[in-house]
């Protein structure tokens, strides 16, 4: 069986600047987020051994986890979307 892993990109700067928008990640796991928000975590490969690590939610909740870095899904979108928007911008902008 072969897995393709989506490719996902950052529309915002993480607050500890783990990334910055525009970074490009392959999106390894996806969970669903705890708290009512109605979004999901992502894993994007962000480790860090022996630390207890907490995202905080647009609504304050925050969801703790140990050493897998767990992002909102707000924070990305697909990177074939991002490509796609860029390109219909050059080409209105062309035209």
């Amino acid at each position: 069986m072969i897995c393709i892993r989506p490719s996902i990109t950052a529309i915002k700067d993480q607050a500890d600047k783990r990334f910055l928008q525009g970074d490009t990640f392959d999106l390894l796991a996806i969970k669903p987020a705890p708290c009512k928000c109605n979004h999901n975590l992502y894993d994007i490969g962000l480790r860090f051994p022996n630390k207890v690590l907490g995202v905080q939610c647009r609504c304050g909740h925050i969801h703790a986890s140990s050493e897998i870095g767990w992002y909102a899904s707000y924070m990305f979108t697909d990177t074939e979307v991002m490509k796609d928007t860029i390109t219909e911008l050059i080409c209105t902008t062309l035209i």
